[in-house]
């Protein structure tokens, strides 16, 4: 199974979205400066963002899944963000909204320097704010593994903080960062995994057995005590990350 493989499946492909995540849309294209006339939206999924950057002359999503492009209204390419089909220079702005996450390390240094290759003048990035990985820790029902999720499962493999995003390009600054959503952070995260509730993921599997069968605790009333008990103590934080980068000067 392969992360192309998930996303073609992935059945939440032109559902409505929530109002969390309109305001999200909102915000990152918020940053997109006045200047710009060219958009590429890398891993533009079904266009929640695409869709909306009307006001641009030349707009185009890119997306390795063929299912999610269906509801792209642009121009529309099929290719992943590790090989980007265009020349250098070819756009103003290249748009990555929760892309970054999803990649595994070879993936993510590939994208990375396509962006730096191709990009003209600024990159706008969404991405999960000081995520917490082990909220997505797995434990195998066949031979009691625990484990992460991978990019091939759909899941988040990385985590951003405000320094390794001040850092993320060679040829590029960040000129601006805004956060959006409020979430927890939860402390009590290790008390749950050794009470035996644990992430599920249908498409996860096990890095030692290969199997696929997960075993969790059923959330129960103590689950709900726990949780509410951690979200009193824990840390308020954003849920997201949105940056606007330039490039450097020569």
């Amino acid at each position: 199974m392969t992360g192309k493989e998930y996303f073609e499946h992935f059945n939440n492909w032109g559902n409505d979205l929530d109002e969390k995540e309109k305001e999200r849309v909102i915000k990152t294209i918020s940053l997109i400066p006045d200047d710009v006339d060219s958009v590429l939206d890398i891993g533009c999924g079904d266009g929640r963002i695409t869709n909306k950057l009307t006001k641009f002359k030349k707009v185009v999503g890119l997306d390795f899944s063929k299912t999610a492009l269906k509801y792209v209204r642009f121009d529309k390419i099929i290719a992943s963000c590790t090989s980007i089909p265009f020349r250098s220079g070819s756009f103003n702005l290249l748009l990555l909204s929760e892309v970054l996450e999803h990649l595994d390390e070879k993936a993510y240094q590939e994208t990375l320097k396509e962006i730096e290759r191709i990009d003209k003048r600024y990159v706008v990035i969404s991405v999960p704010y000081e995520q917490n990985l082990n909220a997505f820790l797995c434990k195998c029902a066949n031979c009691g593994h625990t484990y992460l999720g991978s990019s091939s499962a759909g899941e988040h493999v990385r985590t951003f903080n405000n320094k390794n995003l001040e850092l993320l390009f060679n040829k590029f600054s960040l000129r601006r960062k805004i956060y959006h959503g409020n979430t927890h952070s939860d402390p009590l995260l290790k008390v749950k995994h050794l009470l035996g509730y644990y992430y599920t993921n249908e498409w996860a599997v096990c890095s030692r057995c290969g199997s696929r069968r997960q075993t969790s605790r059923r959330k129960d009333f103590l689950y709900s005590i726990i949780s509410y008990v951690s979200r009193v103590i824990g840390q308020k934080k954003p849920i997201w990350a949105m940056c606007l980068y330039e490039r450097n000067e020569k």
